[in-house]
């Protein structure tokens, strides 16, 4: 008896779900953009470039590709730490101006920053450890590696820095 109330109630939702009339689906699009910090506080710079990297490319872009669709709303959510580490890039303070090179055109600088002012001006100078930093990265970036031997860019800064134990 239980079973067979059961099922004349689900007939009953069901057809009536079946004889709504349909109405048009609400979404929600929220782009969450955020980046973790990237500042090495003892070094005053950036380990990892994602937020320059992504700054320049995704954060503009997807505004710019929702322009063309004026009827679709989108809700952009943009995260302090993202928000201060572009700001960090653009502001050139006066003590790093003062520092000269890279600091000329940027405000702050990370890893491969540094890697491509030495490309630029004094590729002699890169030493070993940068070489081969610069070229795991670029391989890591590529997918031209495979994931037995590839460690992440953090975890070779890291084993570069210490030089302690085996990496």
């Amino acid at each position: 008896m239980r079973k067979a109330l059961t099922f004349l109630v689900l007939i009953f939702l069901l057809s009536g779900l079946a004889l709504a009339e349909k109405a048009p689906l609400n979404v929600a699009i929220i782009w969450h953009q955020h980046q973790p910090l990237y500042l090495n506080t003892i070094t005053e710079e950036y380990e990892l470039p994602w937020v320059r990297v992504h700054g320049v490319q995704e954060y503009v872009d997807s505004p710019r590709v929702m322009a063309k669709f004026p009827g679709i709303n989108v809700t952009y959510n943009l995260q302090p730490s993202l928000l201060w580490q572009i700001m960090d890039y653009v502001e050139i303070t006066p003590q790093e101006q003062a520092k000269g090179g890279l600091y000329q055109y940027i405000g702050a600088v990370d890893d491969h920053l540094q890697w491509i002012w030495k490309l630029i001006t004094d590729p002699a100078s890169l030493s070993a450890d940068e070489i081969e930093d610069a070229r795991a990265v670029l391989l890591d970036q590529r997918g031209n590696t495979s994931s037995s031997d590839r460690r992440t860019t953090t975890e070779r800064m890291t084993c570069r820095r210490d030089r302690e134990g085996a990496c």
